[in-house]
């Protein structure tokens, strides 16, 4: 039974799908994380909770991350979208500590903002 299932999924995915449905389960994760159990420390994340709470923000992810699993079943030229849509929330993310190091409101935000 979890061979057939197995064998699916993997026919109806192409050759994109499977990065995809990855990329789109992490970002249900991660936004669940910011849901279940909020940071400490928000320092760096000003400008985005000065328009919303984070709460809000980790639905952002969270549809993000529905849209870029769904795309995953799409054929090979309309799943692009699902990369763009993958591309949108840690953009927002880098923007927001890249500026909270600008203004020095997080001396440390650009490390952050990197990935290191």
């Amino acid at each position: 039974m979890r061979a057939a299932v197995a064998r699916w999924f993997s026919g109806r995915l192409g050759r994109r799908g499977p990065f995809l449905v990855f990329m789109g389960v992490g970002k249900v994760c991660f936004g669940a994380s910011f849901i279940f159990e909020p940071p400490a420390i928000t320092q760096g994340l000003g400008v985005l909770t000065s328009r919303a709470s984070l709460h809000c923000w980790a639905w952002v992810w969270i549809l993000a991350g529905v849209c870029v699993f769904a795309s995953a079943w799409l054929p090979f030229t309309r799943d692009r979208w699902g990369f763009v849509i993958a591309s949108v929330p840690p953009t927002l993310w880098a923007f927001a500590y890249g500026w909270a190091g600008l203004v020095e409101t997080m001396p440390v935000a650009y490390g952050y903002s990197c990935g290191t």
